[in-house]
């Protein structure tokens, strides 16, 4: 961008006249817009003559300094896109139950069970840049746990998609193992002796509800090594 100011204007025209005369008189440009445009700080006067008779001095001012580039230096705002604003308060509401767990769960292994869940978390974040494992799988897990009391510690690990999943386990030929869905279902395995063949195992699969979970698994067993 080319700034042109006037500097230095020395009139010719008589002292008493300069009162009536504008300080800027009508002005050709024509010479000015022939003038060579030259890129440096060294900046050159031109003289030049209007058509009423005076004469002044004009510089042509081509350079721009670097510092007039405005937002050359500017570094763009950091700021949380709206998925990691989602993870933030995802992360707050798990841990908010976590500590709900902590203070008011009836479960008699709660501390334990607690240490287990939080360590899940931190692992959990670790691996998936900061995002929390799905609270609506825990609070079906915790639900389940409470309303059937009977059963022990389960081992408890997590799904790559963050739904919790817990296991018990006895021997090599007895095992339960619930996949806790967000959605309050749940899919189980169950393996037991088969006792046609005592080197064999039955394994049975299926899915179901939160609500009717222990009446569908109940009967193949599973209390046997899974109660307290």
């Amino acid at each position: 961008m080319t700034q042109l100011f006037a500097a230095g204007i020395k009139s010719h025209v008589p002292a008493k006249n300069a009162s009536t005369q504008s300080v800027f008189p009508m002005l050709d440009f024509a010479p000015m817009q022939q003038a060579t445009t030259r890129s440096s700080e060294q900046s050159k006067p031109a003289n030049t003559i209007s058509k009423t008779g005076r004469r002044f001095s004009v510089v042509i001012v081509t350079s721009i300094s670097a510092e007039t580039d405005i937002g050359a230096d500017a570094s763009p705002t950091e700021s949380q896109s709206p998925f990691e604003e989602l993870d933030a308060l995802r992360m707050n509401g798990l841990q908010h139950r976590i500590d709900q767990i902590r203070l008011s769960s009836t479960l008699s292994y709660r501390d334990r069970f607690v240490a287990r869940i939080k360590a899940l978390l931190n692992a959990y974040a670790e691996e998936n840049e900061g995002r929390a494992f799905s609270s609506d799988s825990l609070r079906a897990l915790v639900n389940f746990l409470e309303e059937n009391s009977g059963f022990n510690y389960p081992d408890l690990t997590l799904t790559p998609s963050g739904n919790m999943y817990a296991q018990w386990k006895s021997g090599k030929n007895k095992l339960l193992s619930i996949h806790f869905l967000p959605t309050s279902d749940t899919r189980f395995v169950i393996f037991k002796p088969n006792p046609k063949h005592k080197d064999r195992i039955i394994r049975i699969s299926g899915s179901t509800t939160v609500d009717a979970l222990l009446e569908t698994i109940a009967p193949h067993g599973v209390m046997e090594w899974a109660s307290l």
